[in-house]
């Protein structure tokens, strides 16, 4: 057979599946490295912040989060159709998509600058620190936009080893450049730091991008290509305007109703939960274009994605997440005790999060599922009566104990009731198996199986409140039993997923190509 007509035929379902663990394997990969090191400079920076400036900076990326929000929807809908009409071989349509996203992009970007540098200098308050850095987030905008961009083409084209390298040299960066920024001017230095790597990250992708038209930054209008961009993206606006209601806005509550210093608290225990979170929203980006190729080779059939709905979450449920959220519960309060005692009010705050983390984490496939399915409006509905169930488990909570504590816990709740109608309304379009109707009951139960497991362990293996060797090698003691306790639900999902005998082939697979 020619090596023309090997390319063009369709992958088997063990290629396709070797395929997709690698690709995730990898971009995963990236990430934790990414992450690891960035929890430990994260801990260095935190601490020469301290809470308050530390709050003050997280509110500035909270109002990035929200400027970012002027693309409509359009960024997420071009990743969406460029992957589609890429899946059909059209790769003129996905070059109008890709030049058009881009021109919207630094349009709205640079209207937001605009406005942004009016508000801050209309509200300024003498050398206030936030009013600067307004100031400066207003011109990290266009800059931030337009690099989410060249991401969102990358993605599309399945090109997830560049972005993962990307991950790992932004990394670096800040535990080097973005270290000495803030050792030596504080939040200012931070500001300074997050400009300057988002414009190596520019840089990085432009680079490679000079000789493949696909990837290169374009620009064009067409009205008839932005009004699809439109149509397609507002319902994902709609639902990025809840997400980020859900994380940036609540901590704006968290500043009104307890203070910056609150907010430099719940900062630290969001990083840990960012830290977990990375892994099921790297390998949704690895997924997402995999669904649109599939739902384009089945002739747009909802039922085709019901394995790639159900055991990625499977493999989340009762693999990775048990793995991280008992890595979390035992050993971050030690490096918060010794390294970071200036924020050991979050430890319990951190406690709290955790549960509501598990469920969190398992947002993705309920959603790429309903996007690629064109659900959109059913998306934004689910989304919307999750930040409702955020807003009225917050208030509830906050009307038993008006603090921090109570607060997150509501959070946690809501994010327990929004994951599961998410799911069940999902898997019941995908159109699978009577025994499908189980899965969110199974999930709980493996939830409730760790959380009894942790708590067993923690209670039977006393702490030693000694030196940070002693206390950080109990920890890993109990995370070490807690692994030991939950070998039987690895086993039993192994049977299911054959996901460790998938990662040993692509190990052996990669050995010998190398021998």
């Amino acid at each position: 057979m020619s090596k023309a007509n090997s390319l063009d035929r369709p992958p088997s379902a063990a290629a396709a599946r070797s395929r997709l663990v690698r690709d995730a394997s990898g971009y995963m990969a990236a990430t934790y490295v990414s992450q690891v090191l960035a929890f430990g400079i994260g801990v260095l920076i935190k601490g020469l912040l301290g809470p308050t400036d530390l709050g003050i900076w997280t509110m500035l990326l909270a109002i990035l989060s929200f400027l970012g929000l002027l693309e409509f929807g359009v960024i997420q809908a071009a990743n969406k159709e460029i992957s589609y009409a890429l899946s059909k071989g059209d790769k003129a349509e996905a070059e109008r998509f890709k030049r058009v996203q881009f021109s919207f992009v630094a349009l709205t970007s640079v209207l937001g600058t605009v406005g942004m540098i009016a508000y801050a200098l209309w509200t300024r308050s003498g050398n206030d620190a936030l009013t600067l850095g307004m100031l400066a987030v207003a011109l990290i905008l266009p800059i931030s936009q337009l690099h989410m961009g060249q991401v969102t083409v990358y993605w599309a084209n399945q090109l997830f080893s560049k972005t993962s390298l990307l991950i790992v040299a932004e990394t670096v960066l800040t535990g080097t450049l973005g270290l000495f920024l803030v050792w030596r001017f504080g939040v200012a230095g931070q500001v300074a730091a997050f400009l300057l790597i988002v414009l190596v990250k520019i840089g990085a992708l432009a680079w490679p991008a000079r000789d493949q038209p696909q990837l290169k930054i374009g620009f064009a209008w067409d009205l008839q290509v932005l009004q699809h961009l439109l149509k397609a993206g507002v319902p994902l606006f709609l639902v990025s305007v809840s997400n980020v209601l859900k994380v940036s806005g609540t901590i704006f509550l968290i500043s009104h109703f307890f203070g910056t210093e609150s907010v430099g608290f719940y900062a630290l225990a969001l990083s840990v939960q960012n830290f977990i979170y990375w892994t099921p929203n790297a390998f949704s980006i690895v997924m997402f274009p995999r669904f649109q190729a599939r739902y384009a080779d089945s002739n747009d059939q909802a039922a085709a994605l019901r394995s790639y709905l159900v055991k990625p979450i499977q493999g989340l449920v009762f693999f990775l997440l048990p793995l991280l959220l008992s890595a979390a519960y035992f050993i971050v309060p030690v490096l918060i005790d010794h390294a970071l005692p200036a924020y050991r009010p979050t430890i319990v705050v951190l406690t709290v999060m955790l549960p509501g983390t598990f469920f969190l984490s398992l947002e993705h496939m309920p959603a790429q599922f309903l996007t690629t399915t064109n659900r959109h409006w059913q998306r934004v509905t689910i989304s919307l009566l999750s930040l409702l169930l955020v807003a009225l488990c917050t208030v509830a909570a906050v009307q038993i104990s008006e603090s921090l504590l109570s607060f997150v816990t509501g959070i946690s709740v809501a994010y327990f009731l929004a994951f599961m109608l998410a799911f069940q309304y999902a898997i019941h379009h995908a159109k699978g198996p009577r025994s499908d109707r189980w899965l969110g009951l199974m999930m709980t139960g493996a939830f409730l199986y760790l959380a009894v497991i942790v708590v067993l362990v923690d209670g039977f293996v006393a702490a030693s409140h000694g030196s940070w060797q002693i206390d950080l090698t109990v920890a890993f003691g109990k995370w070490l039993l807690c692994i030991l306790l939950l070998v039987p639900v690895f086993i039993m999902a192994e049977r299911q997923l054959e996901l460790l005998s998938t990662l040993g082939n692509l190990c052996r697979n990669l050995v010998k190509r190398k021998t």
